[in-house]
């Protein structure tokens, strides 16, 4: 901790990120009201969704290639300049009165591009300018700051939309970006840019020759495996909780937001836990099996005893869970992936997940509607068990030391 303290890098890359993040969660609440507040629509709430994914899935592996051969600290500079802009928008034409859902989604489109910059450039960055044995003390910083400002956040947010207005709250998360563009002028980043004279046939080639590295990498490809198996197998428990709270559990709406404030409280703790369990050594593939196989019990036990304290108990577990694999995988993706290639990898990963978790999302809802939710509760406890197996022999077998 010592280390990154003494490390100004370090420490702009982590207050600018909470910062943005508490930002977020402001604003992310507001703009679903705003837009039903516009249309009175729940399909016009999903489109603005659609217009934040659909960008990132086709820009996210050129911005990857992009981002391994261009300055990281004008990328960064930019891409936040430009969502500070995008998102104040929203404020300035709420006080002209004028508007419009096409203008949220024209903002979503644009604030997805950024972001599709952004992130795999804050990746790369945060590999080139802090040492490999200061990333798993990083991350669990970054994490526990980040999720303690989401809570805060969240919480303020319905208050200052009451008392208030939505409109201060874009201003907030617009000045955020605006605190980050900045803190990112101050970054002092040691890297040998590349040609920057490059067309499409070697942005092309870029892109391949990310994919054809990362085909390679047994390690990265253990890592990745864990990331979303654990995104796609969680997606039944948080995006259909309002289902699954009725018809599994028989809890009214109130407890959705009971379970996701524990589930944030679970990932805050996760985020303290996971620098003492890599320091003590132990293997990521022994965390990856007693994770998933933790998973895969509890929700099985709170699909045949149904009560308040089981189920309590387990979102609380699965937000632990969650945020010590989601750390001990992103860290590691940063220390074993060869820099030149990290911010194409990342871009691969943001594509992957992009695109398979709404998929994914579309056959949970399919078999809910044909079967039942329980059926997919018996469903994803299995696939937990399974997984457990199956990631922890490929970790185990691809050398991942820790």
């Amino acid at each position: 901790m010592k280390n990154l303290l003494n490390n100004r890098n370090a420490i702009f890359l982590w207050i600018s990120r909470t910062i943005s993040r508490f930002g977020d969660a402001l604003e992310s609440l507001a703009l679903m009201y705003l837009v039903y507040d516009i249309t009175g629509s729940a399909l016009a709430m999903s489109t603005v969704m659609i217009f934040s994914m659909i960008p990132n899935l086709i820009v996210s592996p050129i911005a990857g290639a992009l981002v391994d051969r261009y300055n990281k600290k004008t990328i960064l500079f930019i891409a936040e300049l430009v969502r500070t802009i995008a998102i104040f928008a929203i404020p300035v034409l709420c006080w002209l009165n004028i508007i419009k859902l096409w203008h949220i989604n024209l903002v979503a489109v644009i604030v997805s591009i950024a972001e599709s910059f952004y992130e795999p450039c804050y990746g790369v960055t945060v590999a080139l300018t802090v040492k490999k044995e200061d990333l798993p003390v990083l991350n669990s910083v970054v994490t526990l700051s980040n999720n303690i400002a989401r809570c805060v956040g969240y919480s303020l947010a319905g208050i200052i939309m009451f008392s208030i207005g939505k409109n201060i709250l874009f201003i907030f998360d617009s000045f955020t970006f605006l605190l980050s563009a900045i803190f990112a002028l101050f970054l002092k980043i040691n890297e040998v840019v590349e040609n920057k004279n490059i067309g499409v046939k070697q942005i092309g080639t870029d892109i391949v020759s990310g994919f054809k590295y990362l085909k390679n990498e047994r390690i990265l490809i253990g890592f990745i495996s864990v990331f979303l198996f654990m995104s796609l197998l969680m997606s039944p428990l948080i995006e259909f909780l309002p289902i699954s709270l009725k018809n599994v559990f028989s809890l009214n709406e109130a407890w959705a937001g009971i379970l996701m404030t524990l589930f944030s409280i679970g990932t805050v703790v996760g985020s303290i836990l996971y620098p003492f369990a890599y320091k003590l050594g132990i293997k990521f593939n022994v965390v990856v099996f007693i994770s998933f196989i933790s998973i895969g019990g509890l929700v099985l036990i709170s699909t045949l005893i149904p009560n308040k304290v089981v189920v309590l108990f387990m979102y609380t577990v699965l937000g632990i869970f969650v945020s010590v694999l989601n750390m001990w995988t992103s860290t590691g993706i940063q220390q074993d992936c060869n820099v030149a290639y990290l911010g194409r990898v990342s871009s691969i990963i943001s594509i992957v997940a992009t695109a398979t978790t709404p998929l994914a999302c579309a056959v949970y809802g399919f078999i809910i509607d044909s079967f039942g939710i329980i059926t997919i509760f018996f469903a994803t406890s299995v696939c937990f068990v399974l997984a457990s197996i199956v990631l922890s022999t490929y970790t185990r077998a691809s050398k991942i030391k820790s």
